[in-house]
């Protein structure tokens, strides 16, 4: 009986697993404003055309500011879903 309940419980997490893994990617739902730019269901990274950076996040994941162009170099800010940020030496942002 206990190697019943131990077979049944190992098949439902591989099974839960399995469907969580099959789940398909998609862009954050919402909006950001990226410099006075309204940017529908952003997904990756988005470079500004300026600096200053100024990140409006209406979504429902958290957006990364960072130092250089294409998301490379340092994260300078973490900017959670309903928050705001001004950056200053800012040029992207990433939004998963």
């Amino acid at each position: 009986m206990r190697r019943a309940a131990t077979l049944l419980g190992t098949l439902a997490a591989l099974a839960a697993t399995g469907l969580a893994l099959a789940a398909p990617a998609s862009a954050a739902r919402g909006q950001i404003l990226l410099n006075g730019e309204l940017i529908d269901n952003p997904n990756g990274c988005v470079n500004a055309e300026s600096s200053p950076v100024t990140v409006d996040n209406w979504t429902t994941e958290y957006a990364l500011v960072y130092e250089h162009p294409d998301c490379e170099g340092r994260v300078l800010a973490v900017v959670a879903p309903g928050a705001h940020t001004t950056q200053h030496h800012a040029h992207s942002v990433y939004v998963p």
